[in-house]
């Protein structure tokens, strides 16, 4: 089980309450948690104050839990 799916089930939440809370879609919450995807530095930010977790301690466990490729960066900051 991946850390963020372990995190967002602590918190109660379903996919659907993370991509709310992150502005992501509920198929990037599952990429993510599939190990699929990794989130973009500013996504891991966003997740991490979703779940009350530290940005750091986030990305750590995200990095060792599996070696997918990382989200493009969103158009919008652009």
């Amino acid at each position: 089980m991946s850390s963020l799916l372990r995190l967002r089930n602590l918190r109660g939440y379903t996919q659907a309450d993370l991509a709310v809370l992150t502005g992501k879609s509920e198929a990037a919450i599952s990429r993510f948690e599939r190990g699929e995807r990794r989130p973009a530095p500013e996504t891991v930010v966003k997740l991490a104050r979703a779940l009350r977790v530290s940005s750091m301690r986030l990305n750590a466990a995200l990095l060792s839990d599996a070696p997918g490729e990382v989200e493009p960066p969103d158009q919008a900051a652009s």
